[in-house]
């Protein structure tokens, strides 16, 4: 059974980052998703502090929810 996560995708020149939204993990999908759309402006609040601390040119591309393994690095390619 994998763990959700919320997450942004940030896009500065040609380059892209994702960022975890560290609040909360999910047991579901549907779980996580409903809580991102109760909790948009903590979320997006939140995500805009750490963007303008950390990557002060970049932009939002998407926020979203996704299994955390999605993020792990796989070794074996």
């Amino acid at each position: 059974m994998d763990i959700f996560v919320i997450y942004a995708a940030l896009a500065y020149g040609e380059l892209t980052s994702l960022v975890q939204f560290k609040g909360s993990t999910f047991k579901s999908m549907d779980e996580c998703t409903a809580y991102l759309k109760d909790n948009e402006i903590k979320v997006w609040g939140t995500l805009n502090q750490h963007i303008t601390m950390h990557y002060p040119q970049a932009s939002v591309a998407h926020v979203g929810c996704s299994p955390l393994s999605a993020f792990r690095e796989d070794t074996n390619v």
